[in-house]
């Protein structure tokens, strides 16, 4: 089930990156409701049938079956948002706790040029975990 959660990363990432703070609220509670319709069998699933959008999607696509039951190994935390967690060592992780160890272990030289210091953000992070994730992989990176 790993593979699923870090499919469910790789999607909040890919349709999430081009939004603001405000739309990245909404998206998060939109997410969230639709992983909720999808993993139970209530009246959940109405917010997803009942959509206009949905509604016209099908109208074009009358073979499409709405995925149910979609389980990951583990739900995204409540607090925050979907997009300070990253999925690793079979958990979802802030990228925020990831920091505060970053930071802890952050050793500046009083001697160094002012030029040549990166104080790590939750931005660099995150770039830095995809950057190694091609590296790691043997996909170029330029």
């Amino acid at each position: 089930m790993t593979v699923q959660n870090l499919v469910f990363q790789s999607f909040i990432w890919s349709f999430g990156c081009c939004v603001d703070s405000p739309s990245r609220e909404k998206f998060d509670a939109y997410f969230r409701q639709l992983l909720l319709a999808s993993s139970s069998s209530s009246d959940d699933k109405d917010f997803v049938t009942e959509n206009p959008l949905y509604r016209n999607f099908i109208q074009k696509n009358r073979d499409y079956q709405l995925p149910m039951n979609i389980q990951l190994e583990k739900m995204y935390p409540t607090e925050g948002l979907v997009f300070d967690f990253v999925w690793k060592d079979s958990s979802w992780m802030s990228w925020h706790t990831t920091l505060a160890s970053t930071m802890s272990s952050l050793n500046i030289s009083p001697t160094a040029v002012f030029t040549s210091i990166l104080i790590p953000t939750v931005d660099t992070l995150r770039h830095s975990y995809v950057f190694l994730s091609l590296i790691y992989i043997n996909m170029c990176t330029y």
